[in-house]
């Protein structure tokens, strides 16, 4: 279990293996190929990881409960566990900082993912033989925070 994706309303009964192989189908037209697939997996399972990092206070100082999660994420970013760690927890000795950090930097590989998505899709869509140069392209509006803090919607 992911906790970022706990606060998701899903039915109990959700056939995920179906869902990704529905959306590897659909990707197939849009991604370059094995590289691309691997890429967009290796992200977001690194963000899945993020979520579970385990942290804990003692004795003054944030430590991870567990490396098992970071080492994941090590491994599947290509970045050096030392280096993640540090990112996430030299920064400040309070715990919610460094988790806010380590949520932080989850939201920035998303917002990159999605980038990357968008562009893949209109290189997709510029391939078209029935629409001239340019002419086809989506792009993204990104309305952060919306739905979860309403004051801010003005």
């Amino acid at each position: 279990e992911y906790e970022y994706l706990q606060d998701l309303s899903t039915p109990d009964r959700v056939d995920y293996h179906e869902k990704l192989l529905h959306f590897r189908t659909a990707f197939r037209f849009i991604l370059g190929g094995k590289k691309d697939w691997e890429f967009l997996l290796r992200t977001v399972s690194a963000i899945l990881h993020l979520g579970n990092i385990p942290l804990r206070f003692s004795s003054g100082v944030v430590e991870i409960k567990d490396k098992t999660e970071l080492l994941a994420c090590s491994e599947l970013l290509g970045v050096e566990v030392d280096v993640l760690k540090e990112s996430f927890l030299e920064h400040d000795p309070k715990l919610p900082e460094c988790q806010r950090a380590i949520d932080e930097f989850a939201m920035v590989l998303y917002a990159i993912l999605c980038q990357w998505i968008v562009q893949k899709i209109n290189e997709s869509l510029q391939k078209s033989e029935t629409f001239e140069d340019g002419q086809l392209f989506i792009s993204v509006l990104d309305l952060y925070g919306y739905k979860t803090n309403p004051s801010q919607q003005n």
